[in-house]
Order: structure tokens, then sequence, then C-alpha cells
């Protein structure tokens, strides 16, 4: 009778048949025209402004020659139920706990019952696995292998057979989607987890205004800045090797077509390069032994 209240709605707002309100209510023909006849008959109208009690005390109001049955004692009841004897054994319910169940009971758990969810996934190249959009790293050996993730609400354990490879804090935080430990990396990746964000920011203002602009657009290009750090440590390596004003202008040549990745950056680097170095070859050179078309003007014997 709970859903008197959405079989007026269905009805009277929304307007479907007998039969539909009682697919959409999981009841019958029956009942649905029943609680309809009931509400006109107590003029309820919809849209109703009572109570769930106060609606079902005026749908089914109270007779007065209604036997009313006095509810038993249920403690009393089942006193006597227990220690009612047994038809064909000695003894009754009562004795044949203490005797039979008391003695193999258990403490009760020391801690609440937690919900897990298992899911079956794989750890992916960049040796981490994926759950309800964050990612948790395991050892980089075990990446593309198959492996189950037991979610609870505050860990996060992965395993590969019955061996646990892997256990995280289970991370809500959606600013930074991934948890990383460093023992998970390989030794390559281990020396740029030592970088931060600021600490390539602050080599690149050195540098100059476009290299810092660059630096940070590579660090906002992805969700965990994490993963662009051997972009910038691969940039830095390019600029030990050329002057600050080549690497201004590839970072800003960079900026303008709007592509922040190492491999264009060193591609745009070698053509920056290669100009620059054809233009000093194109370059005169002026010296005392270098005269110049002017010292032959007039030719034959009065050139100077």
């Amino acid at each position: 009778m709970l859903k008197a209240r959405e079989i007026l709605r269905l009805k009277h707002e929304v307007g479907l048949s007998l039969r539909e309100i009682g697919q959409a209510c999981n009841c019958g023909k029956t009942t649905v025209s029943e609680i309809l006849k009931r509400a006109e008959k107590a003029n309820i109208t919809w849209p109703i402004q009572l109570s769930d009690k106060q609606l079902m005390s005026m749908l089914y109001p109270p007779t007065n020659n209604r036997k009313i049955v006095p509810e038993p004692d249920m403690e009393e009841e089942l006193e006597k139920f227990i220690n009612r004897p047994f038809q064909k054994m000695e003894g009754n319910r009562k004795t044949a706990f203490k005797k039979i169940d008391k003695p193999c009971l258990q403490p009760l758990p020391a801690t609440k019952y937690e919900y897990c969810d298992w899911v079956e996934t794989r750890v992916a190249f960049n040796y981490h696995v994926e759950y309800k959009g964050f990612f948790y790293s395991v050892h980089y050996s075990y990446a593309n292998h198959k492996c189950w993730i037991r979610a609870s609400s505050k860990t996060i354990e992965v395993y590969i057979g019955n061996e646990r490879i892997a256990v995280h804090t289970r991370n809500y935080d959606k600013s930074n989607r991934y948890k990383t430990l460093e023992e998970h990396m390989p030794e390559e990746h281990k020396a740029v987890y030592a970088w931060s964000s600021e600490r390539f920011l602050s080599w690149a203002e050195k540098n100059g205004p476009y290299t810092r602009e660059l630096i940070k657009k590579i660090l906002e290009s992805s969700d965990y800045p994490v993963q662009c750090y051997r972009t910038c440590m691969g940039i830095m390596r390019l600029a030990k090797s050329c002057s600050v004003e080549i690497i201004e202008t590839v970072s800003k040549e960079a900026i303008d077509k709007n592509v922040f990745s190492f491999k264009y950056f060193n591609i745009i680097l070698k053509q920056v390069v290669k100009n620059s170095t054809k233009k000093q070859n194109d370059t005169i050179i002026r010296h005392e032994n270098v005269r110049g078309s002017s010292a032959y003007s007039g030719g034959g014997i009065y050139a100077n």
C-alpha cells in the first residue's frame, strides 16, 4: 500500500491506463482500481498535500464494527516456545541450544564487515591499473599482465593469481588521479620522479620567457604532470648543447605551432640549428685581404 501515492500520480499527472500503472508499480489492475476508487470516495485529489500516514488513514479509515485483536506479548510467547518439550526426544529447544550450539559459538569479528569490489583488468604499459577513473601503480615488470583489483572504501589491492603485488590507499582526489610508488618504477624513471614541476619551471625561467612558457604548457598538457617530466628532462638535455638564443627561438616556434612533445621540439631544434649554420657560412668575412668589387672599378691597366 506504500505505492498508493505513486498510483495516484501516474493516474492524474501522467494519465496512464490501469494496466500501465499496474506494470509500473508491479501490482495488478484490481489493486490499482481499488486504490483509485477509495481515493475518489475519500475525495482525494492530485497533488496530495498529505503525509503517507494521513493518506493511508483516509484510504483505509477505521471501522467501528472491526474486531480489534490485541497483539500478543512476543517475549512471553517466545519463552513458551523454546521451553516447550520435544515430542520424540528429551529436553526442549533451550536445553538443546545450551548443549549443542553454545559450545561451538565463536566471538564476533572485532571489525565490521567490509564490502569489496573485485574487478578483472590488465596492467597498462605505464605499469598502472585503472579503477573508476583513478590509476594505481604496480611494479613495472607486470606491465601488460592480467590482474584482479580488490577495491574497498579505503584500499586498492592488486592481485595476480593468489599473490598480492601492490596495495594503495584509495584515491578520491580528482586533481591528481595517479598514485605512483617509487619502488614500482624502473631506474630511468626514478631519476625523473626526483624532480618536480616547480623545479622544471625554475630552470626554464633562467633560460628565458619562451622556454618557461613552453615547459608550463607541457606540464599542463597532462592530468598527471609526472608523466611529462621525461619530456622536460629531454629538453633540458638538448639545451646543454645549444645557446640560450636557439632554445628560446625553438620554444617560441613550438608555442606558435602548439606542439608540446620532445619529438617535435627536437625536429624544430635541428631545423633552427641548420638554418643558423647556413646563415653563418653565407656571411662574408671582411678583412684587409678582401678588397671587394670596388677595388676593380675601371678594369684593365687602371684597376687598383
